[in-house]
């Protein structure tokens, strides 16, 4: 399913966007939770969300 809204699948832009928003959405939960469990401590979540920020801002730009 994921790969269906990534755009792999199907190479139309809306569902492009669609899938890049379900993944940092996915991304960033992650990171939270992770460091609310104390799996990870803050800055590695925090590196996280940066990571994510920078993959959001370099699709951004490639469009």
């Amino acid at each position: 399913m994921l790969l269906l809204f990534s755009g792999i699948v199907i190479a139309s832009k809306p569902v492009q966007y669609i899938g890049v928003i379900m993944i940092f959405i996915s991304w960033l939960t992650t990171s939270a939770v992770s460091w609310k469990k104390g799996v990870t401590n803050f800055k590695k979540s925090t590196a996280l969300v940066l990571l994510g920020l920078i993959g959001i801002i370099a699709y951004a730009a490639y469009i």
